[in-house]
């Protein structure tokens, strides 16, 4: 079950009778959606959190060696053709 969320008794009550929503996200915050349609999101802390984030520091690092070269211009700026690269 992926829209699980621990709620205090105040957060649960303002969800099940106000007209704020919740859901979560993608790396474990909550996204509350108020009923103006103001979006805030959690930052979580704690062990899960942290190795959350270490994970998406790796990811950050195979994109951005994906998308520079080794003399630092991008690989395929807007524009150029990937069947045309010079050898």
């Amino acid at each position: 079950m992926r829209n699980l969320v621990c709620l205090c008794r105040k957060h649960h009550r303002e969800k099940t009778f106000g007209t704020n929503s919740y859901r979560p996200g993608p790396l474990g915050e909550l996204i509350i959606t108020t009923d103006t349609g103001h979006q805030h999101r959690t930052r979580p802390k704690g062990p899960l959190a942290r190795a959350r984030e270490g994970i998406q520091e790796q990811v950050d690092i195979i994109l951005a060696d994906r998308l520079f070269s080794p003399d630092g211009y991008l690989t395929n700026p807007p524009g150029t053709d990937r069947r045309h690269r010079p050898a």
